[in-house]
């Protein structure tokens, strides 16, 4: 049986020690980068990132922490730990 966490450990993670899990298929246009920018400073960070706490490599979340770079200047931000 699966074991699931219920109770995740969401916590401020300085930025520069996340790392983008390489074998992500996803990519996102300069346009719809900036769209993002634009709902994430509207709305804010409602979901937070999903990180692998044994590598710092994002689980997911690839595309808010393109924005996170490129919009916020490298701050820390909210991840979950699994």
């Amino acid at each position: 049986m699966v074991q699931i966490n219920v109770n995740p450990d969401i916590q401020a993670i300085p930025i520069a020690l996340i790392k983008p899990f390489a074998g992500n298929p996803g990519d996102i246009t300069a346009e719809a980068l900036q769209g993002l920018c634009s709902s994430l400073e509207k709305f804010g960070y409602i979901n937070p990132l999903v990180v692998n706490k044994r590598n710092m490599e994002i689980v997911s979340g690839h595309q808010r922490y393109k924005v996170m770079w490129r919009c916020e200047g490298g701050k820390s931000l909210l991840g979950r730990k699994p």
